[in-house]
C-alpha cells in the first residue's frame, strides 16, 4: 500500500499544466534593464562580431547557452583577447543583477537571461529575459503566463511566470 502511494505522489508531482495559473503577479518590468537596452545593445553586436566562435559545434542544437557563473573560461576562451576583454566589459557594466547568461541561436537572434526570482506568495518561479532579433520585426507575441513588451525593432523585454513544482 506504501508503495502504492509513493507512486501515486510521482504521478501527480509530474503532472504539468500548459495553463496559466490562476493569478499571477503584478511584476513589472524593470526600468533599469531598459534604460541598460544600449549596453545589451553593445554586447549582443559584440557576441555576433564572433558568432562563428562561440556557436558550440554541435549542429543538432538550435543554439548555444552560455551561463556566466559556469561557462565563463569557456566563452572568453572562445573569443580573441580583444572580444573578450569587451564582452567581460559590458558584462562588468550591465552588472550579476542584470544578465546571469545568454543564448545565441542559429538565426543569430539572442536571449539574454537577465534574473530568475521566487514568489512565495504565488508560488511561481519569476523570469525576465531580453530577446535581440537582428533582422528586427520579427517577433512574436507571448501568450500568459508570459507577458512582453516591444521594446524598439530589435528588441522584446519578456517576463514568464512558471508554477514551481515539488520535483
Amino acid at each position: 500500500m506504501a508503495r502504492i502511494s509513493v507512486i501515486l505522489l510521482f504521478l501527480v508531482a509530474g503532472c504539468h499544466s500548459n495553463e496559466a495559473p490562476a493569478e499571477l503577479p503584478d511584476h513589472p518590468y524593470d526600468e533599469q534593464v531598459i534604460a541598460r537596452l544600449p549596453v545589451y545593445d553593445s554586447l549582443v553586436h559584440e557576441l555576433l562580431a564572433y558568432y562563428p566562435l562561440l556557436q558550440k559545434p554541435n549542429e543538432n542544437e538550435t543554439y548555444s547557452m552560455y551561463k556566466l557563473s559556469t561557462d565563463s573560461n569557456v566563452l572568453y576562451g572562445r573569443l580573441p583577447l580583444q572580444g573578450a576583454n569587451k564582452v567581460r566589459q559590458y558584462f562588468t557594466l550591465l552588472g550579476d543583477d542584470f544578465i546571469f547568461g545568454f543564448q545565441l541561436y542559429k538565426d543569430s537572434s539572442i536571449k539574454i537571461f537577465i534574473r530568475d526570482s521566487y514568489s512565495g506568495q504565488y508560488n511561481l518561479t519569476i523570469s525576465e529575459r531580453l530577446s535581440f532579433y537582428p533582422a528586427g520585426g520579427n517577433m512574436r507575441r507571448r501568450e500568459p503566463p508570459i507577458k512582453d513588451s516591444i521594446l524598439n525593432r530589435n528588441w522584446q523585454y519578456w517576463i514568464s511566470f512558471d508554477e514551481r513544482w515539488l520535483f
